[in-house]
C-alpha cells in the first residue's frame, strides 16, 4: 500500500489499541514481581487479544498507516523481550537464558535487515506468516512459563526455536530477494 495522507494519520484507533497494549507492560511488570501468575498471564492474553484487534481494525476500518506498521512489531518485540529478561533473572519464572539470548541476537538481526530494507525501498517491510506464527508460538511459551505449566512449556518452547529459526530463514530471503532488486 502505497503511503497517502489519509494512511500517513497518527492517531487511528488500530494505533490506539498498539499503544494502550504496548502500556500493559507496566501492569505486567507489577504482577511479574510479585509472583502474581493469573494476573499475568491475563494480561499477557489481554495483550494478545489486543495485537490481534489492531490488525483487524486496521483492515476493517481502512486505517493503515506507516507509524502502526513500525509500531506493532516494534512494541511486540520489546515487550516479549523484556518480559523473557525478566524471567530469566527471577527465581520465580526460570525462563532458560539460552532461549532469551537467541531470540534477542534473531530480533536484532530482523531488525538491522529490516533497517536496511527500509534505506534500499524506502518501504517498512511486513512480518510473514511464519514470523507470525513464530511470535504466537513464543508469546505462549511465556505464558506456559508464567503459569508455571512444565513440561508443556519446555516442549513450547522447542517448537518455538525450530519455527523461530525457520521465520528467521524467511526473512532473510526476503531480504535477499528485494534488495537484488534494480
Amino acid at each position: 500500500m502505497k503511503p497517502n495522507s489519509k494512511n500517513d494519520r497518527v492517531w487511528t484507533l488500530p494505533n490506539l489499541v498498539t499503544v494502550t497494549r504496548f502500556l500493559l507492560l507496566i501492569p505486567i511488570f507489577v504482577f511479574l514481581t510479585r509472583g502474581e501468575r493469573m494476573a499475568v498471564f491475563l494480561l499477557c492474553f489481554l495483550g494478545v487479544c489486543m495485537d490481534l484487534l489492531d490488525g483487524f481494525l486496521a483492515r476493517r476500518l481502512n486505517q493503515f498507516s506507516e507509524l502502526g506498521r513500525i509500531m506493532d512489531p516494534v512494541f511486540d518485540k520489546i515487550a516479549i523481550l523484556s518480559v523473557l529478561l525478566y524471567m530469566v533473572f527471577s527465581p520465580v519464572y526460570r525462563f532458560p537464558l539460552w532461549f532469551f539470548l537467541f531470540m534477542l541476537v534473531r530480533e536484532l538481526t530482523v531488525l538491522v535487515f529490516g533497517l536496511l530494507l527500509l534505506k534500499k525501498t524506502a518501504r517498512v517491510s511486513e512480518s510473514n506468516r511464519a514470523g507470525k506464527w513464530s511470535a504466537f508460538i513464543t508469546g505462549s511459551v511465556v505464558m506456559l512459563y508464567v503459569l508455571g505449566w512444565q513440561p508443556y512449556g519446555i516442549v513450547m518452547l522447542w517448537i518455538a526455536f525450530v519455527l523461530t529459526l525457520y521465520s528467521s530463514f524467511s526473512y532473510l530471503n526476503v531480504y535477499l530477494r528485494k534488495s537484488t532488486k534494480p
